[in-house]
């Protein structure tokens, strides 16, 4: 969760049709942004999340991956979904599905105070990361998100606190009217340890007041029936772990 939530963005060329906004607008909007799901999330009674996006990873070496991802969260049930891996987890039990190692593990769920304090250590990431983070550009931009649509990219550069990360711009598109955050590109220095260019995260869908139930059943019950693997993982490779 927290490397989901702490992506961000892209270079600072402007396009034709770009017009600017002062510093002080986009810090408001983006603030705004995220303080939107932050306050939405807190107030859910049902512990509630739902996100689907898509992601791309540009490395500096190598085929560009592009995945999808969906994240649902109710209650104590929790469901994080890429084309090459799934994670489910209850109160009891963590379950990982690794399709390219065609393994599945199972362990004990992490305790229930810590379930309560993911997304809050999560915005506490984000925070922290924010305070090390200079506004460099702030203007509406059209057709990098959307096909003819407008959004207003806001652009981050570390200080030099955090040059060591190998980080060169964080950027945001967001969305003035819903006050949300609709893309996220994180660029790379060349050379870094993480051997990226670019990563970055079109957010189709967010919602802090989700209804969806992550999964039917217990975490265990997606991979497992009669102690065995069944459907599409019946013949993959068991680690259980659990107590």
């Amino acid at each position: 969760m927290k490397k989901v939530y702490i992506i961000v963005f892209s270079l600072f060329a402007l396009h034709a049709g770009v017009s600017g906004q002062t510093q002080q607008e986009c810090q408001d909007l983006f603030k705004k942004a995220t303080d939107k799901v932050r306050s939405l999330r807190m107030m859910s009674a049902r512990n509630a999340f739902e996100m689907t996006a898509s992601m791309v990873a540009t490395p500096e070496k190598g085929a560009v991956v592009q995945e999808r991802m969906e994240v649902v969260m109710q209650g104590d049930k929790y469901k994080y979904k890429t084309n090459q891996f799934s994670l489910y987890q209850d109160k009891k039990t963590t379950v990982v599905v690794q399709k390219d190692r065609k393994s599945v593990f199972l362990t004990n769920a992490v305790s229930e105070d810590r379930r309560k304090d993911q997304f809050a250590e999560m915005m506490k990431l984000q925070d922290s990361l924010q305070e090390h983070l200079l506004l460099r550009e702030c203007a509406r931009e059209f057709g990098t998100v959307l096909p003819g649509v407008g959004f207003t990219k806001v652009v981050f550069v570390p200080t030099k606190k955090l040059e060591g990360l190998g980080l060169r711009s964080i950027a945001y598109w967001i969305d003035a009217t819903a006050v949300e955050v609709k893309k996220i590109t994180l660029e790379y220095t060349p050379g870094s340890a993480y051997g990226m260019k670019r990563y970055e995260l079109i957010i189709e869908k967010m919602n802090a007041q989700s209804k969806t139930v992550p999964f039917p059943g217990d975490a265990a019950g997606q991979v497992m029936q009669g102690g065995k693997l069944k459907g599409d993982v019946k013949d993959y490779e068991l680690i259980d772990k659990r107590n």
